[in-house]
């Protein structure tokens, strides 16, 4: 939830952005146009389809490995909340990892109840560590379970870049926003002790995993509480995933003139449906045409990024 609504402010800033505004020149959706286009014509959805920018093999894009072992959600795990009744009162506190193997418990509670005291709880930011039973979760699938070691072994298992691999290739790109690589052990860290176990565990600082030097790449991304490396591996994903979901508001804007045509469209969900208003045209019974209430309560120049998450919270 904590990214979700991180991503909405900052989308307020990319829909609005120009040359003027105070705002960081490479935050966000600036460094987007940077990589792919200069203006809104060059990204617009209806230029680019099938959304070049954004598919793999004319396949929609998932989330890549990479982005998966950086963007560290499991950080936001909080370590209990409140249980709330009708009247906003907290019942009890109930401990998160206890609820993980107790879906009889989830029942019995009831979830207007669990959605009151989450929406009252206070997420947790990136680098705020991870609660201990999460690190000390006893036996899970027969074995002890670590969900900060798990990403390191994943990283391993999955053959990914070490952190310097990767960033090497990233900077030989050209790309406006630098990442320095960490040569030295002293590069990856100002704390002393860190400094120290990377020694211990590492036997140079080319071998230093993907998402260890992440976590401790002590500069935010700018505008943002994301590590600055995380956030630049995530982007190259998130942008691409918003926009190539057939969920999206993005998607569903197109639907009747790449997909179908409006004299004859038929969605195929219930977005869709929504956006694509039916008309009363003689001769054409499925004609549908945009619905003049939701494109100006959406917001389109955000198409794909902001819109939806304004669709759910708000309606």
């Amino acid at each position: 939830m904590s990214a979700k609504y991180a991503l909405i402010a900052n989308s307020y800033q990319m829909a609005y952005w120009t040359d003027e505004m105070p705002w960081p020149r490479d935050d966000g959706f600036p460094l987007y146009r940077q990589m792919f286009g200069e203006n809104s014509l060059e990204i617009n959805p209806a230029n680019t389809y099938p959304w070049p920018l954004v598919t793999k093999n004319g396949k929609p894009m998932t989330v890549s490995a990479e982005m998966a072992v950086v963007y560290r959600f499991h950080e936001f795990i909080i370590p209990s909340f409140p249980i709330k009744n009708q009247n906003n009162e907290t019942l009890w506190e109930q401990n998160l990892f206890d609820t993980s193997f107790n879906a009889t418990g989830f029942l019995e509670v009831g979830l207007e109840r669990i959605l009151a005291g989450a929406l009252s709880s206070h997420i947790l930011n990136f680098k705020s560590g991870v609660d201990e039973s999460f690190r000390s979760a006893g036996r899970y699938r027969g074995r002890p379970f670590d969900i900060v070691v798990s990403s390191i072994v994943h990283e391993r298992e999955q053959g990914l870049p070490t952190f310097n691999q990767y960033f090497r290739e990233y900077n030989a790109q050209d790309p406006e926003v630098i990442v320095p690589i960490r040569d030295t052990w002293d590069k990856f860290s100002t704390d002393p002790e860190v400094i120290s176990r990377l020694k211990r565990l590492y036997k140079h600082p080319d071998d230093v995993d993907l998402v260890v030097g992440c976590q401790l790449d002590e500069e935010w991304f700018l505008g943002t509480t994301v590590p600055k490396s995380a956030l630049i591996i995530s982007l190259f994903s998130l942008f691409g995933m918003g926009n190539s979901d057939r969920f999206s508001i993005g998607f569903t804007m197109m639907r009747c003139l790449l997909v179908d045509r409006p004299w004859d469209c038929h969605p195929s969900n219930a977005l869709e449906d929504l956006l694509w208003e039916r008309r009363d045209v003689p001769g054409f019974p499925n004609f549908r045409f945009y619905n003049e209430f939701w494109v100006k309560e959406l917001d389109l120049p955000a198409h794909g990024i902001k819109d939806s998450e304004k669709f759910d919270t708000q309606n």
